[in-house]
């Protein structure tokens, strides 16, 4: 009683808790049939960072998982192969806002999150994310949600591991 059990397996989400894991998808018919089977067996409703070079002309099978889910949509950078530290303030803002504003575009949705390609970021990448209103930003791949000093954006910190065979246990 008040657990969250996910369908056809044993595992028990605790209540006020929210699994988070990282799954990098291929958005081609085949990674989108695998996210949604996954979203369907495990009652799934992830945060897909999304650059939007990479789902340029696929964007109605996209749009038809991320609805049929309730998916959310984080930011990421344009063309996705940007290293944004090497970048100029311009090319930052620039990379960040045309994704922002496609995905908003595309999805309907304000697009309020971001994960920086390679997990490679600098004070100007803050400053970008700020000025183009994002709110919070994923900065590494450790658990620690925290306030960005001088910024009104948390950093949102995720962990994860699975064993091998995670997927069929």
């Amino acid at each position: 009683r008040g657990r969250i059990e996910a369908p056809e397996t044993d595992f028990v989400i605790p209540p006020g808790r929210r699994l988070v894991f990282r799954v990098n998808v291929d958005w081609d018919s085949r990674g989108l049939d695998n996210l949604d089977r996954w979203c369907s067996r495990f009652n799934l409703r992830p945060t897909l960072a999304v650059a939007g070079s990479e789902i340029a002309g696929k964007e109605k099978l996209v749009r038809q998982v991320v609805e049929r889910h309730g998916m959310d949509i984080a930011g990421h950078t344009w063309s996705h192969r940007v290293v944004l530290p090497s970048c100029s303030r311009r090319t930052q803002m620039k990379e960040i806002t045309r994704n922002k504003a496609y995905l908003e575009d595309l999805f309907g949705i304000e697009v309020n999150g971001f994960a920086a390609p390679y997990m490679k970021y600098d004070r100007t990448t803050f400053e970008s994310l700020a000025g183009s209103g994002h709110r919070w930003f994923i900065r590494s791949w450790s658990v620690h949600p925290l306030p960005l000093p001088g910024f009104d954006m948390l950093d949102l910190g995720v962990s994860f591991f699975f064993p091998n065979g995670w997927e069929t246990a």
